[in-house]
């Protein structure tokens, strides 16, 4: 079983770099766990190929990993429902909501994109909300505002979709946002 250790560098007074290791965090041979993370303050959440969520909270000492959860129930990966896309995960800080691209395949779909987006509070680890998208998403981003926007894209396509985050209504697209689009940043 391979798993790797945790590092975290400070820099001191002087500018020297203080590493410290941590206990190993993710269980990488078993379900891998994707590069790209979503934050709400100190607390980073990581997700599986599976669809486990791992809550890293990351203090400038020290790392440590907070209870870990599934996006799915046992049925629902029976029935191969995992998350899948470039960017699969955004956050609703203000309401601490956890938004999924979600879909049906193997372990080898993990980049697969999907058409559903679930939707959990982070504070019960419980699905509250589940909506359909207009088209395939391979990665998706909120807005930042008082009520927030849900944007999906989809790799192979130039154009941009736009949600209400709150109830999954298609509001608009904007067409030729740029050529094989994987990442968002909102301010």
């Amino acid at each position: 079983m391979t798993k790797r250790f945790g590092s975290l560098v400070a820099l001191d007074d002087t500018g020297a770099a203080q590493q410290t290791r941590t206990q190993p965090l993710f269980n990488m041979a078993g379900d891998p766990v994707t590069e790209k993370p979503v934050r709400i303050g100190a607390v980073w959440y990581f997700v599986s190929f599976a669809g486990r969520i791992y809550p890293l909270e990351a203090g400038p000492r020290q790392a440590a990993m907070k209870p870990t959860w599934w996006l799915t129930s046992d049925a629902e990966r029976k029935a191969g429902w995992r998350p899948g896309g470039l960017q699969q995960l955004a956050v609703d800080t203000q309401r601490s909501r956890l938004y999924a691209i979600m879909h049906r395949g193997g372990v080898e779909t993990h980049k697969d994109p999907g058409k559903d987006v679930w939707v959990f509070d982070l504070s019960t680890q419980r699905r509250v909300q589940q909506f359909a998208l207009k088209n395939m998403a391979t990665s998706i981003q909120l807005s930042s505002d008082a009520q927030p926007l849900l944007y999906s894209i989809f790799v192979d396509s130039t154009d941009l979709d736009i949600y209400d985050a709150a109830t999954g209504k298609l509001l608009r697209f904007v067409e030729h946002v740029g050529t094989t689009p994987t990442i968002m940043v909102t301010p």
